[in-house]
């Protein structure tokens, strides 16, 4: 009777085996769209994304008292505790960028190269990557870059008078926003000059736009020029563009509310006193993406010591339930 007891188990045993090993063979696998990486989507993520603008201030350029190897290590303390995701730097040259990806862990960046020069002056000032984007590598994959002169063929007899742009396009880890492309830029003093950059930036970007017409678009950088400066302005935000599909870009400032009599400027010399009423450190978005006012920030050591001659501007922003 045992025998017979111990048979039976063994076939039920092996029965249920066999069963198990076909019904792993013929139920289909977990399926994961084509452009995502499961290991990289961050879970839970938060449905918006912090953008931030800051002039770092060319090392080679600075007093001694400003010197970059005193201030850089603030610089990045700061910038990690406020997190954005997405950072458009200016003045950067390619070892002040080094310092910044190497410290910066969960960020990389475009162009990913520079041209170093003597005390981190990069060789023909305005000629090279001193624009870059980080961005935060765990929520944003990088699917297009492109970066370079704004007016190649009208160079300025001042070299330092070129304007220079970065230009990322990248696609959301989490699948909350759709493409997004990123420009960082840096227009120059001259207004002629400045105007003309600004209207070939929106060129540029309007024909990239055109490769991802799905995109949301977000424009920041040193502008040099507030918005009082109609040629500048209109040119950079898209005015002629105002009745195509993607329309102009909207300025994240709140201008209503700028406390009266206070200068508001974001250029303040490395003490943290601006010389301008309104600032020129701007951040714009596509009108698809909805935005909070953007904020001054006045971060410094408490020594009194402030990173860069610019404060850091930062705004966060959220698609629009329907894109148009």
């Amino acid at each position: 009777m045992r025998r017979i007891f111990f048979i039976i188990t063994v076939q039920a045993v092996v029965a249920f085996l066999l069963a198990a090993i076909i019904w792993l063979l013929v139920s289909p696998s977990p399926k994961f769209p084509d452009h995502a990486d499961r290991s990289s989507i961050p879970k839970p993520a938060h449905r918006y994304l912090k953008i931030m603008t800051v002039n770092i201030s060319f090392a080679a350029l600075n007093p001694p008292a400003y010197r970059w190897r005193k201030r850089r290590a603030l610089l990045v303390n700061i910038l990690l505790h406020h997190a954005p995701d997405i950072i458009g730097t200016q003045e950067s040259s390619a070892p002040q960028t080094a310092y910044m990806a190497t410290r910066m862990t969960g960020y990389s960046h475009v162009p990913g190269y520079g041209m170093g020069g003597i005390d981190g002056l990069p060789v023909g000032i305005g000629l090279s990557g001193v624009n870059n984007i980080l961005f935060n590598k765990r929520r944003l994959k990088l699917i297009y870059q492109q970066h370079g002169l704004l007016r190649p063929h009208h160079l300025q007899s001042n070299p330092t008078e070129n304007a220079y742009y970065t230009l990322a396009v990248f696609h959301d880890r989490a699948h909350i926003f759709p493409p997004l492309i990123v420009v960082d830029t840096q227009l120059r003093h001259g207004n002629a000059n400045a105007a003309q950059s600004a209207r070939r930036l929106s060129q540029q970007l309007r024909r990239v736009w055109r490769k991802y017409p799905t995109a949301d678009a977000i424009v920041m950088g040193d502008i040099n020029h507030p918005k009082t400066d109609l040629p500048v302005y209109d040119s950079l935000t898209g005015v002629r563009y105002k009745n195509t599909t993607q329309g102009r870009l909207r300025d994240t400032f709140d201008y209503a509310a700028r406390p009266k009599g206070v200068l508001w400027g974001t250029w303040q010399q490395f003490i943290g006193k601006p010389i301008i009423k309104l600032p020129t450190d701007l951040i714009f978005v596509s009108r698809n993406l909805r935005y909070s006012p953007a904020k001054i920030l006045r971060d410094h050591s408490p020594s009194g010591r402030y990173p860069t001659d610019h404060y850091m501007v930062e705004t966060r922003i959220w698609p629009r339930k329907t894109h148009l």
